[in-house]
């Protein structure tokens, strides 16, 4: 997931799903969120390689 803007909440929103769904009882964590900042300088592949990978 990519969070467009900045709000605070929805920053939280989003680590906890990127974050915690193991402990929340999830089998699997497949949920990887980067805000559009961060995702300055790399190339679609390298985000989703790195997606892949985290």
């Amino acid at each position: 997931m990519i969070q467009v803007g900045n709000d605070s909440l929805a920053t939280q929103f989003l680590k906890a799903l990127d974050d915690d769904l193991e402990k929340a009882g999830a089998k699997f964590d497949i949920v990887d969120t980067i805000t559009l900042e961060d995702m300055e300088g790399f190339t679609l592949s390298e985000i989703l390689l790195n997606a892949i990978n985290d």
